[in-house]
């Protein structure tokens, strides 16, 4: 990633809208790690549904193998999306 081989990985204010998802992980683990250091866990959707593929556990496999704190893998598997969808007022009481 450029901002990575830039030696800057804070991403500039623009892309503080971007999220990014799992989908089916090309980059495996490392991958996910390198994307959660140039933007941010906080903008890392976990993701299931692209494509066909028999089964959605190499993508879990790749984010509980992420080099991770236990925080930031959570914001992936769910807390990110939950955040996102209270802020539409989706499952606020």
């Amino acid at each position: 990633m450029a901002a990575e081989e830039a030696g800057n990985p804070v991403p500039p204010k623009r892309f503080r809208s971007v999220y990014l998802d799992t989908g089916q992980s090309g980059r495996g683990p490392r991958g996910i790690a390198l994307a959660a250091k140039v933007f941010g866990a906080d903008r890392i959707l976990f993701e299931s549904d692209s494509g066909p593929t028999e089964s959605i556990v190499p993508t879990i496999e790749s984010v509980k193998r992420a080099a991770l704190t236990a925080d930031e893998k959570a914001l992936i598997f769910a807390g990110n999306g939950v955040r996102l969808l209270q802020a539409k007022g989706v499952g606020k009481s």
